[in-house]
């Protein structure tokens, strides 16, 4: 294990403190579950809108295109009154417009659902076995169990934070695998959003989670593939070294956090609470 230039102490202790050039748009952001899901219902409202102007009967003529050139043209001292055009062919009318609009609108809508559906039926993978109290609130939570924080350093480089857990009874490197796991996939679920468990590495966006067992206790290695993201995590866990969070909220959940999204068809809420 690499020798840090720093160690955090926590247990028993007073609190311590792309690729691309630059004409290339940046990458979008992970959407949220409800944000997909309120793109779909967007795409499927205009969708409804196309529908509704396709059925009109106007739309459904199609548009003059020319002015025969063997009729007789009206005119005003000796000019035309209606210039001549070339009788073009091919046009549709604009119902059919409107019609293919709706179809692909209808294609946004369902694959929106399916990235939806895809980043829950994750969730309910990386989550299934675990208590609800632990899918809510992630092991960075649980701020008296530890012990102490160093950086995480690859080649003289910072790329997130290694963190040893107290060993309490129960606590193995397969639940604790299991358990940042569970959180990686609800960060994803929630669009890696800044209020979504605040105190938390492992839901920031481009996560990976190492766990080891070591004589000093339970060790997770929490390594960032962005060198913007790599220091915050860092300071995540810096300060789970701080204060004993205020304890959960009646329902069980965090009582700042956001509703969880709806699933894409049935729309129920996700497992637990953020």
């Amino acid at each position: 294990m690499q020798t840090a230039k720093f160690i955090i102490l926590c247990a028993g202790a007073a609190v311590l403190a792309s690729c691309g050039g630059p004409d290339q748009p940046p990458p979008e952001k992970p959407r949220s579950v409800a944000a997909l899901l309120a793109e779909a219902k967007r795409c499927e409202k205009e969708a409804a809108e196309h529908d509704a102007m396709a059925r009109d009967p106007e739309a459904m003529r199609p548009p003059d295109q020319c002015v025969n050139p063997v009729d007789d043209v009206s005119t005003s001292g000796g000019k035309p009154l209606v210039e001549r055009r070339p009788c073009w062919t091919g046009l549709a009318p604009p119902s059919q417009h409107h019609r293919r609009e709706a179809d692909k609108l209808r294609r946004e809508a369902a694959e929106y659902r399916r990235q939806a559906g895809a980043l829950l039926h994750m969730e309910q993978e990386a989550c299934a076995g675990l208590s609800q109290a632990d899918i809510d609130y992630s092991p960075f939570f649980r701020r008296p169990d530890i012990l102490k924080i160093e950086p995480f350093m690859v080649a003289g480089e910072l790329r997130g934070a290694q963190v040893w857990f107290r060993k309490v009874p129960g606590l193995t490197v397969e639940w604790m695998q299991h358990a940042t796991q569970c959180h990686i996939a609800r960060g994803a679920v929630m669009g890696h959003t800044d209020s979504f468990q605040p105190y938390c590495p492992l839901v920031l966006e481009g996560i990976s989670a190492r766990v080891e067992d070591t004589p000093e206790g339970i060790l997770v290695v929490v390594r960032a593939e962005s060198d913007d993201v790599a220091p915050v995590v860092l300071g995540r866990a810096q300060d789970a070294c701080g204060p004993t969070l205020p304890p959960p909220s009646e329902d069980g959940g965090d009582a700042d956090a956001p509703a969880d999204p709806v699933s894409p068809e049935a729309e129920p809420a996700t497992s637990g609470q953020p």
